[in-house]
Protein backbone atom coordinates (compact mmCIF):
# COMPACT_ATOMS: atom_id res chain seq x y z
CA UNK A 1 0.00 0.00 0.00
CA UNK A 2 3.12 2.38 1.07
CA UNK A 3 4.40 1.82 -2.61
CA UNK A 4 1.25 3.07 -4.34
CA UNK A 5 1.32 6.38 -2.12
CA UNK A 6 4.79 7.16 -2.81
CA UNK A 7 4.59 6.12 -6.81
CA UNK A 8 5.11 8.91 -8.86
CA UNK A 9 2.25 8.65 -11.75
CA UNK A 10 3.28 7.86 -14.96
CA UNK A 11 2.24 10.16 -17.66
CA UNK A 12 2.20 9.65 -21.66
CA UNK A 13 3.58 11.86 -23.98
CA UNK A 14 -0.28 13.58 -24.58
CA UNK A 15 -0.52 14.94 -21.11
CA UNK A 16 0.25 17.95 -19.56
CA UNK A 17 2.88 18.36 -16.15
CA UNK A 18 0.98 20.04 -13.32
CA UNK A 19 2.66 22.12 -10.95
CA UNK A 20 3.13 19.85 -7.72
CA UNK A 21 4.53 22.40 -5.48
CA UNK A 22 2.61 22.98 -2.68
CA UNK A 23 -0.43 25.75 -3.08
CA UNK A 24 1.10 28.36 -0.66
CA UNK A 25 4.54 28.42 -2.53
CA UNK A 26 2.51 28.61 -6.28
CA UNK A 27 0.88 31.57 -4.63
CA UNK A 28 3.22 33.69 -3.28
CA UNK A 29 4.89 33.08 -7.00
CA UNK A 30 2.28 34.52 -8.14
CA UNK A 31 1.49 37.35 -6.18
CA UNK A 32 4.95 38.29 -6.61
CA UNK A 33 4.04 38.89 -10.36
CA UNK A 34 1.15 40.55 -10.06
CA UNK A 35 3.10 43.27 -8.02
CA UNK A 36 5.74 43.25 -10.42
CA UNK A 37 2.87 43.66 -13.55
CA UNK A 38 1.36 46.52 -11.27
CA UNK A 39 4.26 48.40 -10.60
CA UNK A 40 5.46 48.64 -14.31
CA UNK A 41 2.09 49.27 -15.67
CA UNK A 42 2.18 52.38 -13.14
CA UNK A 43 5.55 53.36 -14.29
CA UNK A 44 4.23 53.47 -17.63
CA UNK A 45 0.53 54.55 -17.74
CA UNK A 46 1.46 58.01 -18.09
CA UNK A 47 3.55 57.38 -21.33
CA UNK A 48 1.46 55.07 -22.78
CA UNK A 49 -0.26 56.86 -26.29
CA UNK A 50 -3.34 56.00 -27.14
CA UNK A 51 -4.05 53.70 -30.28
CA UNK A 52 -7.08 54.33 -31.96
CA UNK A 53 -7.93 52.12 -35.27
CA UNK A 54 -10.23 55.03 -37.49
CA UNK A 55 -9.52 54.01 -40.90
CA UNK A 56 -8.95 57.41 -41.54
CA UNK A 57 -5.03 57.67 -40.78
CA UNK A 58 -3.18 54.95 -42.31
CA UNK A 59 0.99 55.08 -42.01
CA UNK A 60 3.87 53.52 -42.90
CA UNK A 61 5.33 53.53 -39.41
CA UNK A 62 3.17 51.61 -37.37
CA UNK A 63 5.71 50.64 -34.76
CA UNK A 64 6.77 54.90 -34.18
CA UNK A 65 4.55 54.89 -31.15
CA UNK A 66 6.82 52.85 -29.15
CA UNK A 67 9.97 54.91 -29.92
CA UNK A 68 7.52 57.94 -28.93
CA UNK A 69 6.55 55.96 -26.15
CA UNK A 70 10.01 55.76 -24.65
CA UNK A 71 11.19 59.38 -25.43
CA UNK A 72 8.31 60.62 -23.30
CA UNK A 73 9.47 58.74 -20.68
CA UNK A 74 12.59 60.22 -20.19
CA UNK A 75 11.62 63.23 -21.37
CA UNK A 76 13.67 63.34 -24.66
CA UNK A 77 12.74 67.32 -25.39
CA UNK A 78 14.07 68.11 -22.22
CA UNK A 79 17.43 66.61 -22.28
CA UNK A 80 17.63 68.52 -25.62
CA UNK A 81 16.83 71.67 -24.17
CA UNK A 82 19.24 71.15 -21.57
CA UNK A 83 22.42 70.40 -23.66
CA UNK A 84 21.19 72.17 -27.05
CA UNK A 85 21.92 75.77 -27.35
CA UNK A 86 20.79 77.06 -30.78
CA UNK A 87 18.19 79.55 -29.81
CA UNK A 88 14.79 79.78 -31.75
CA UNK A 89 15.46 82.45 -34.47
CA UNK A 90 12.42 85.34 -34.65
CA UNK A 91 10.73 84.35 -37.53
CA UNK A 92 10.70 80.65 -36.77
CA UNK A 93 7.98 78.08 -36.34
CA UNK A 94 10.03 75.13 -35.22
CA UNK A 95 12.50 75.58 -32.17
CA UNK A 96 16.02 74.06 -32.31
CA UNK A 97 14.57 71.53 -30.04
CA UNK A 98 11.39 70.66 -32.00
CA UNK A 99 13.51 70.39 -35.29
CA UNK A 100 16.18 68.09 -34.13
CA UNK A 101 13.37 65.72 -32.36
CA UNK A 102 11.89 65.66 -35.90
CA UNK A 103 15.40 64.83 -37.49
CA UNK A 104 15.99 62.50 -35.04
CA UNK A 105 12.18 60.57 -35.64
CA UNK A 106 12.99 61.03 -39.43
CA UNK A 107 16.60 58.85 -39.17
CA UNK A 108 15.26 56.30 -36.91
CA UNK A 109 12.26 55.63 -39.39
CA UNK A 110 15.07 55.03 -42.31
CA UNK A 111 15.14 58.69 -43.56
CA UNK A 112 18.81 59.21 -44.58
CA UNK A 113 18.40 62.59 -46.78
CA UNK A 114 16.68 65.35 -46.33
CA UNK A 115 14.59 65.06 -49.06
CA UNK A 116 12.78 61.70 -47.47
CA UNK A 117 12.02 63.65 -44.34
CA UNK A 118 8.92 65.13 -46.84
CA UNK A 119 7.20 61.12 -46.49
CA UNK A 120 6.97 61.57 -42.52
CA UNK A 121 5.36 65.70 -43.86
CA UNK A 122 2.66 64.53 -45.35
CA UNK A 123 2.29 61.12 -43.26
CA UNK A 124 -1.50 61.43 -41.24
CA UNK A 125 -0.40 58.88 -38.58
CA UNK A 126 2.92 60.19 -37.72
CA UNK A 127 1.70 63.51 -36.95
CA UNK A 128 -1.47 62.08 -34.83
CA UNK A 129 1.58 60.06 -32.90
CA UNK A 130 3.30 63.22 -32.39
CA UNK A 131 0.17 65.37 -31.52
CA UNK A 132 1.21 68.01 -34.12
CA UNK A 133 -0.67 69.66 -36.95
CA UNK A 134 2.36 70.71 -39.01
CA UNK A 135 6.22 69.25 -39.92
CA UNK A 136 9.07 71.38 -41.07
CA UNK A 137 9.78 71.00 -44.64
CA UNK A 138 13.02 70.11 -45.86
CA UNK A 139 14.53 73.73 -46.21
CA UNK A 140 14.19 73.81 -42.12
CA UNK A 141 16.27 70.92 -41.61
CA UNK A 142 18.97 72.53 -44.11
CA UNK A 143 18.51 75.60 -42.63
CA UNK A 144 18.99 74.34 -38.99
CA UNK A 145 22.51 72.54 -40.20
CA UNK A 146 23.77 75.83 -42.29
CA UNK A 147 24.00 77.41 -38.77
CA UNK A 148 26.69 75.19 -37.63
CA UNK A 149 30.23 75.90 -38.20
CA UNK A 150 32.68 73.29 -39.13
CA UNK A 151 34.58 73.79 -35.74
CA UNK A 152 31.69 72.80 -33.23
CA UNK A 153 30.91 69.20 -34.95
CA UNK A 154 32.97 66.35 -34.45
Amino acid sequence: MENIKNAEPKMSAGQINFDTRPRNERRKEMLQLKRKKKKLERRIKHVLLGIEFDNKNITGFGNFHLLEAFKQSIDFKGIIRELFTLKKGANSIFSAEDTLDFLIDSTALGHSRFDHTEALRFDPGYKDVKGIDRFPSEKVFRDFFSLFTTGGTI
